[in-house]
């Protein structure tokens, strides 16, 4: 890939990344504590870095977009698995286990409290991979499919 394409696709991650925060930083209000941005944020560009560096040496989309996808499950397992990944970043049945756990803490947590709900990690975990999430999508639309203007994203 051309210089200038490194360029775009640098561009157009750093927009992609910023819209993801934005769209979470919208879940804010919602919780007395905002940490889960930083995660969420931190493996969002862990996500979009992947995908630009990918795509500035001119990697095919399927590759690109499976990279993604495995980052962004490596820094989950990583950050919110407790220890319960290969080498710490690659999901097993106890992984799994783990996010079953965290998704119906979080289930939980939110019925007992109206809004803004107290702080819980399970709580962060799920906001954070909703931001991770939610970055990947974004990136697939702006980067694969080319509809950035459908996201609002003017490149």
């Amino acid at each position: 890939m051309s210089a200038a394409g490194a360029a775009r696709a640098a561009w157009t991650g750093l927009w992609v990344w910023l819209l993801a925060l934005a769209v979470g930083a919208a879940f804010t209000p919602l919780v007395v504590d905002g940490s889960f941005l930083v995660d969420g944020g931190l493996g969002a560009a862990a996500v979009v870095l992947t995908g630009v560096l990918l795509r500035a040496v001119a990697a095919p989309r399927a590759a690109v977009v499976t990279a993604e996808g495995a980052v962004a499950v490596g820094w989950l397992t990583a950050v919110y698995g407790a220890g319960t990944g290969i080498a710490g970043v690659v999901p097993t049945g106890a992984t799994l286990d783990q996010a079953r756990a965290v998704s119906e803490a979080t289930y939980q947590h939110a019925q007992r409290y109206a809004a803004p709900v107290p702080d819980l990690q399970a709580l962060d975990a799920t906001l954070a991979a909703l931001v991770i999430g939610l970055v990947l999508v974004i990136d697939v639309m702006a980067s694969e499919l080319h509809w950035a203007p459908a996201l609002g994203l003017v490149l």
